[in-house]
């Protein structure tokens, strides 16, 4: 039996300037593994960005505390930042508060300067929600957010809502709304640099979406025209079929699709272009570094970085 708990992994870059680098080139080097700790692939799912802390969700077995939680030295290392309830998909907003998706207690919750926690959201219309996944961040100050049952008990115990959606979460107001309501299992997602298109992973039905209707549909990533800031179009403006679980884009507008071959990138358009091949499948990725050009990559048992030439992009 085990909990789950935020753990930081601290001094991975000086800080920065997050709007000061100019790169032009999308050349990937070496991918490399800079943590290992024979983590579980189900126990680190997601990677909150930052330039110089990088927050992953790892376990806490009993009776032995929380895993990783061990004295940081001078040239950094693991440090427990916080205990959680199945943390899942972590995002920085615009003031550096951390954003946790948390499928144990169904809700978002952000992290405040002080280090208490504040519940952002964890029902819509009255009705909890499944398990939210992934957030992104948009310049408004608004998240968006996905809410697959992954977390539920056979994906099906303890649901109160019909479906499996995609919100808007106006913090500033406590305004939810769903946006998208028609895709099987909706994972990551993140925004175009202009914040014309929202990018949403499906990683589709087949058996494991709790609702028939969706049992046929494929593995896709999607990008949705977002018509005055806030109203999604009906239709993608593409779709591609191609599995993916966490998403990161650019500067110049490209996606980076963690999947079961790698993190595949992706052009505006919906092109491939490129496979990052990593040692073991892929979870979830961020950008950070001292020029925001580092991509990091949680994979099954470890944290991997592979320095690009094109820095991420920042609401």
């Amino acid at each position: 039996m085990f909990t789950r708990a935020l753990v930081t992994l601290v001094n991975v870059a000086p800080s920065f300037d997050r709007r000061s680098t100019t790169v032009h080139h999308d050349a990937a080097r070496a991918v490399v593994r800079i943590l290992n700790d024979n983590l579980r692939d189900d126990l680190i799912p997601s990677i909150g960005d930052a330039p110089d802390i990088v927050s992953i969700a790892v376990p806490s077995y009993e009776p032995r505390g929380p895993y990783g939680a061990k004295e940081v030295g001078e040239g950094g290392g693991l440090a427990v930042f916080r205990e959680a309830e199945a943390p899942n998909g972590n995002l920085l907003d615009l003031q550096g508060r951390l954003l946790t998706c948390q499928h144990g207690a169904r809700n978002i919750v952000r992290t405040e300067q002080n280090g208490s926690i504040t519940v952002l959201a964890d029902r819509f219309e009255g009705r909890r929600f499944n398990s939210p996944n992934d957030v992104a961040v948009k310049s408004d100050g608004t998240l968006w957010f996905t809410d697959p049952p992954w977390g539920l008990p056979n994906l099906t115990e303890g649901k109160e809502l019909d479906g499996n959606w995609v919100y808007r979460l106006d913090p500033a107001v406590g305004e939810i709304t769903a946006v998208i309501r028609d895709l099987a299992m909706p994972n990551g997602i993140a925004f175009s640099p202009d914040e014309t298109c929202l990018y949403v992973a499906d990683t589709g039905g087949f058996l494991t979406a709790p609702e028939f209707e969706h049992h046929d549909a494929p593995a896709t990533l999607s990008a949705y025209e977002i018509d005055a800031g806030r109203e999604v179009g009906a239709r993608p403006v593409w779709r591609v079929e191609t599995l993916c679980d966490g998403m990161c884009v650019d500067e110049q507008g490209n996606i980076y699709a963690t999947g079961d071959t790698g993190v595949t990138v992706w052009n505006p358009q919906g092109v491939l272009l490129r496979t990052i091949v990593v040692p073991e499948q892929p979870a979830n990725v961020c950008f950070g570094g001292q020029r925001f050009t580092t991509l990091f990559i949680t994979a099954r048992t470890s944290l991997y970085a592979v320095e690009l030439e094109v820095a991420g992009n920042l609401p």
